[in-house]
């Protein structure tokens, strides 16, 4: 049922299934889902809150070990923003090409712009990690 999201990224109709999937299996990334498709309540919103008090749980590992955690935005029950940040090179090979970034239709790049303070081989690299990802 991911797959269909992942498919499909702008239909809302696969990711109510899966929401409602979810739920029937107790995962709280269906109730995630649900509220974000519904329309906003004053009690919507702070289940919201909670719910994304611990958002890692709510996403694919491979794109989230890339993402500054401060920087993400949960559009529908899916990452949909943030900022790239210079990690491991496992980050960067598990993310690279990862079928969770369907769902990402911002990404601030602004990390690969601040390799100033590292040495020049430490900056080659991450700049060639950021080519290869982006290609």
């Amino acid at each position: 049922m991911f797959a269909a999201v992942y498919a499909a990224p702008d239909d809302d109709a696969p990711r109510a299934v899966l929401a409602d999937a979810l739920q029937l299996a107790g995962d709280p990334r269906g109730e995630l889902i649900s509220l974000q498709l519904a329309p906003r309540t004053v009690a919507s919103e702070q289940r919201l809150k909670t719910l994304l008090r611990k958002p890692a749980v709510m996403c694919a590992p491979a794109i989230w070990k890339l993402l500054s955690v401060k920087s993400v935005t949960f559009e529908r029950g899916f990452v949909a923003r943030g900022r790239l940040s210079a990690h491991t090179k496992t980050a960067w090979r598990d993310a690279t090409g990862a079928v969770e970034w369907a769902t990402v239709h911002t990404l601030d790049l602004g990390s690969f712009a601040g390799t100033g303070h590292l040495d020049r081989r430490r900056g080659r690299e991450i700049r060639l990690r950021a080519l290869a990802f982006i290609h």
